[in-house]
């Protein structure tokens, strides 16, 4: 995008000043909002808001009871940075939650796999960015984005093959089964963890995603108690599920806390291992695979900061990290782990968390594709 307003450039000086000035500054502007008459109660309309800094302080002055209205034609910024964002999360946060877990390879494990991608990944960042000035940003990043779609599912699959591999055995050998009214079963959505989910098939299904175990869906008659039936034919075992109706008061904790013991033992006779076996875990092939997820980060937000200071005018474009960054990091990143957890408590597939990254990743591709104009440095710039 050439704007002729851009008269001091993008150069890596020019937009580390303008971060500083943006620090430097923040008690002048709160100042003259102060002195404009802003308080608690008020809605205030902010006309040529680039990335909102000016509207997150003045938000701190109206308060909870205010509304901050913020305007301006540069929408697409946020589109990019939601695909950068969940890509971030699967990256470095959910591979490290999914190897914990859901593949159970323990804390300590899983941490020093992604601490050691991470470490191997970082120069990646470097290559991309110095890339991208000669390239341009938006092949990068978009490029990122749908290299994300193309390979998550390939990674994470092979992320289970060399991390548990007793677990991908116990999955065929002996499936698991919940077996419950389709309309008792819940969408287990709870972001800050103060939902209670009491009724039979979310208990069951609460257990077996915390053990991560996957399994499938089968519907039993409106009304009836769920069960849990793991292996098939005349081997196959089953355990009822406990619902709070079904109990004196206070008694629903113990009870599921029992159901869970009970599974858990069902489980390991059945195959699936309690514990992690440390010496069958190929940690070399998942820090590789967990490289190759921070290569891809590395990809989109190698570009990412300079491509969103360059969409905006030099006059605000030194917030024009603050609101994509914090608005796609805060919301469509950070919903992850919840969303991926309710995903595999409804479908009871440990793959189906990633449709969310991959959805989001997609829609950034195609709208970016769309509407967000390249803003590769000038010559002179380099």
């Amino acid at each position: 995008m050439q704007d002729p307003a851009y008269v001091l450039g993008h150069s890596d000086r020019e937009v580390s000043r303008l971060r500083n000035q943006a620090r430097f500054l923040e008690p002048i502007t709160r100042g003259f909002l102060e002195a404009a008459g802003l308080a608690q109660g008020m809605t205030v309309l902010d006309v040529g808001s680039g990335a909102g800094d000016v509207a997150f302080l003045a938000a701190e002055l109206v308060g909870p009871t205010g509304t901050i209205i913020g305007v301006d034609k540069v929408a697409s910024a946020v589109e990019a940075a939601a695909g950068v964002a969940v890509i971030a999360f699967s990256a470095h946060l959910y591979s490290l939650l999914f190897l914990d877990r859901i593949l159970r390879i323990g804390a300590r494990d899983a941490s020093l796999v992604v601490a050691a991608a991470i470490l191997l990944g970082t120069p990646f960042y470097v290559a991309f960015g110095g890339l991208s000035d000669r390239i341009g940003r938006k092949p990068l990043v978009l490029g990122g984005c749908l290299l994300a779609v193309l390979t998550f599912f390939p990674l994470f699959h092979g992320l289970t093959h060399y991390a548990n591999p007793a677990l991908q055995k116990a999955m065929a050998a002996a499936p698991v089964t919940v077996i419950a009214p389709p309309g008792e079963c819940s969408f287990q959505f709870d972001p800050i963890g103060n939902s209670s989910f009491t009724n039979s098939c979310d208990v069951a299904k609460s257990a077996l995603t915390q053990a991560g175990v996957p399994y499938r869906n089968e519907a039993a008659p409106p009304g009836s108690v769920a069960w849990v039936r793991i292996g098939a034919g005349d081997a196959a075992t089953t355990l009822e599920s406990v619902r709070e109706n079904d109990l004196p008061q206070g008694a629903f904790k113990s009870a599921v806390d029992e159901f869970g013991r009970k599974l858990r033992q069902r489980l390991t006779e059945a195959g699936y291992p309690a514990t992690h076996a440390p010496a069958k875990t190929n940690h070399i092939m998942l820090i590789v695979l967990c490289t190759c997820l921070i290569s891809i980060l590395a990809m989109t937000y190698g570009p990412l900061g300079a491509w969103l200071v360059e969409l905006f005018p030099p006059r605000i474009r030194y917030t024009s990290l603050s609101l994509p960054y914090h608005l796609a990091n805060g919301w469509f990143g950070a919903f992850l782990p919840a969303i991926a957890f309710a995903s595999f408590a409804a479908s009871g597939n440990m793959y189906s968390g990633l449709w969310y990254p991959v959805f989001i990743a997609f829609l950034a591709f195609l709208l970016g594709a769309l509407f967000v104009p390249e803003t590769r440095p000038r010559r002179h710039e380099r």
